[in-house]
């Protein structure tokens, strides 16, 4: 157990700065442009259409949870913080996307 403990000791101190290196670099890569970013949505819980699913109707579908709404909120977030530029958006056809726009 305690070789565990240690081991894991070792991979929070060595993981942290390559995380940070990893995320600037991302970053970097992002912001000279040219990427394809596919994201396809923050955490809405359930799984599969609902029975009564209808495209237009924002009530029958999965919605976004609260926690799915915060992430979606941080994706933004790290867009604009970071003043990564969005050339194009193509969304997917739903009540959920107009709802966004």
């Amino acid at each position: 157990m305690k070789f565990i403990k240690f081991l894991l000791i070792i991979f929070i101190t060595i993981n942290s700065p390559i995380k940070a290196d990893s995320k600037q670099n991302l970053i970097n890569e992002l912001k000279q442009g040219g990427k394809l970013i596919f994201i396809r949505h923050a955490y809405a819980p359930g799984g599969g259409d609902p029975d009564n699913f209808e495209i237009n109707d924002c009530k029958t579908q999965r919605n976004l949870s609260d926690t799915g709404k915060e992430q979606a909120n941080k994706i933004g977030y790290f867009f604009r913080s970071n003043n990564i530029l969005i050339d194009k958006v193509i969304l997917v056809s739903g009540a959920g996307v107009k709802k966004q726009h």
